[in-house]
């Protein structure tokens, strides 16, 4: 993150992140569970409804 934020990752240069969602969970295999669905295309159609035009994929 740091790289990004010190514009040495030539992708992201002049751009600041933004963050748009977030979840939190106790467990780190309830975390990689959800991160998993949401890299699905089904997981990723859920959180384009949920955040409507907020995301561009």
């Amino acid at each position: 993150m740091l790289e990004h934020l010190n514009g040495q990752v030539r992708t992201t240069r002049g751009q600041k992140p933004v963050l748009i969602y977030f979840e939190c969970y106790k467990k780190k295999f309830e975390a990689e569970r959800r991160e998993k669905f949401i890299k699905s295309g089904r997981g990723r159609e859920q959180i384009k409804k949920k955040l409507g035009d907020n995301l561009n994929l």
